[in-house]
Formats: structure tokens, C-alpha cells, sequence
């Protein structure tokens, strides 16, 4: 048997080498715009003067591409509170207090407040 180009080519090992390579492209191309949706874990921060006092574990449920929910687990998004802004020992987190890119969206997330103990 006589190895050529053109035997080498139309053999089905390379026919099917080929046909994966160019599925598995066209499966990443198209999921890296996929809508998801992620939960992941963050912490609210609560600061008084430039000392942290409180550390909260807070778990959102969020929705958005692949690509950019990835980034976030890395750089999860910050939730950061002041004392002289909230000088009551419980207050509610707003949506709004959850800092994240545009195209993320909050689906849900808890606790939905955060309590200070005794201070002083």
C-alpha cells in the first residue's frame, strides 16, 4: 500500500479528526454567549470610619453570558456598606447596593438584610 497525500487526506481517521475540530469550535464559539444562570457567594462589607466592623456572607443568583459570569467568579462583585450612612443596627440591602457589570443581571439573592451587633 502506497502512502500519499491524497490517501492520507481521504482516510476516514482524518475525515473524522477534522469533523471534531470543527464541531468542538463551532460548540465553544456558540456557548460563549449562552445566557446562564449562577449562583455564587460574595461578602457585604459594613465599615465604620476606615475599620471594618462586619463581614456578612451574602449569596447571589445572577443571570448573564458565560463568558462574563466566569470573570465574576474570580472578581466576585462588591457590596459595601458605611456606619455613618446607616447608623441603625439593621438595615435592608437594596438590588442596588450589588455592584455589577450592565450586562449581569440580580436575579435574587440572601439575606436580604444585614444586622450589627452591640457596638462599643
Amino acid at each position: 500500500m502506497e502512502l500519499s497525500i491524497k490517501n492520507v487526506l481521504l482516510s476516514h481517521s482524518f475525515i473524522l479528526l477534522c469533523a471534531l475540530t470543527i464541531g468542538y469550535s463551532l460548540w465553544l464559539m456558540l456557548s460563549q454567549d449562552q445566557i446562564i444562570a449562577q449562583t455564587i457567594t460574595t461578602t457585604a462589607v459594613v465599615y465604620e470610619k476606615q475599620n471594618i466592623i462586619q463581614q456578612t456572607p451574602i449569596t447571589l443568583q445572577i443571570e448573564g453570558t458565560r463568558t462574563t459570569l466566569r470573570t465574576l467568579i474570580y472578581q466576585p462583585p462588591q457590596i459595601t456598606f458605611y456606619r455613618e450612612e446607616h447608623p441603625e443596627n439593621q438595615f435592608d440591602i437594596k438590588p442596588t447596593d450589588v455592584l455589577l457589570p450592565e450586562t449581569v443581571a440580580l436575579i435574587s439573592y440572601s439575606p436580604r438584610n444585614i444586622i450589627i451587633g452591640n457596638q462599643k
